[in-house]
């Protein structure tokens, strides 16, 4: 064989490489990112779970089906090869959503449809068939639950309702000491009334760092936190309702509801509002 036909192959054949290795990584790629929208979506689809079981007042099956996804979420995201800071970004919005699945699995069960599951099935016609109009059985609730509703319920009916700075609140909650229960009681209450559009732990995670969210239990945004918030949920002020304990003793729970209104990336409160 000529040596010009030998180079020519030989030049070919380099390129002919060049090419594979370049759709090859073209590929992982392709499939990097499958994956981490795929992981996304099943994340997504946990957090619908949750305002559906959240809206239905009692749905268990809501929260099963939630906690089916991200258990998907997570397997495809332990057998991915996507880098450590995209896993560690889902494993957080993961875990974030677990948080509220839970905990409005607890919530679901002081509700007659949590505790009498068949109930509107037995008597369709009837007060029980509709799973907002029974509300909670507070006594199925330790002390603290108890106290922080009435703080936060009388948050809403006797103070913010009666203002007018805005006609509807965009919502997160924090609590101190942190307690993610009594923060998910507190956006049940909230979210019964169309004044408010509330945010959960999972918005709140994907919008802030752990010492970020610590800053924002103190109710003392900085203009980069409101910021981060504001970006996030698409909206210009911000309501923060903090549920704090004051005192306990002889089994009476001391608590207090606060809220601070934060508009635009004003650190300093626009309104304070307590019960």
């Amino acid at each position: 064989m000529k040596p010009k036909k030998i180079d020519r192959m030989l030049n070919w054949g380099v390129i002919a490489l060049f090419l594979l290795v370049i759709a090859y990584a073209g590929f992982k790629a392709s499939g990097k990112k499958k994956t981490e929208e795929t992981v996304a979506d099943h994340i997504r689809h946990a957090d619908t779970y949750y305002w559906f079981a959240m809206a239905h007042r009692g749905k268990m099956k809501e929260l099963k089906y939630g906690v089916k996804e991200l258990d998907i979420a997570e397997k495809l995201l332990d057998a991915s090869d996507d880098d450590l800071t995209t896993k560690q970004r889902l494993l957080k919005e993961i875990s974030a959503s677990r948080e509220d699945l839970r905990h409005q699995k607890t919530l679901t069960h002081d509700t007659f449809h949590g505790v009498f599951p068949y109930g509107p099935y037995m008597v369709r016609d009837s007060l029980f068939h509709d799973p907002r109009s029974t509300g909670i059985f507070e006594i199925l609730d330790d002390p603290h639950v108890i106290a922080t509703r009435a703080a936060v319920g009388d948050l809403i009916t006797k103070v913010i309702e009666s203002q007018t700075v805005v006609a509807q609140y965009d919502v997160v909650f924090v609590s101190d000491p942190p307690d993610r229960e009594l923060e998910n009681e507190a956006l049940y209450l909230f979210n019964r009334s169309p004044r408010f559009f509330v945010h959960n732990f999972l918005e709140v995670a994907k919008a802030l760092n752990p010492e970020e969210q610590k800053q924002l239990r103190k109710l003392k945004p900085t203009t980069e936190i409101l910021t981060k918030l504001r970006e996030s949920f698409g909206h210009r002020d911000l309501l923060v309702c903090r549920t704090r304990k004051l005192d306990e003793v002889n089994y009476h729970h001391f608590y207090v509801a606060e809220g601070r209104l934060f508009a635009g990336v004003d650190a300093e409160p626009a309104v304070v509002l307590n019960s």
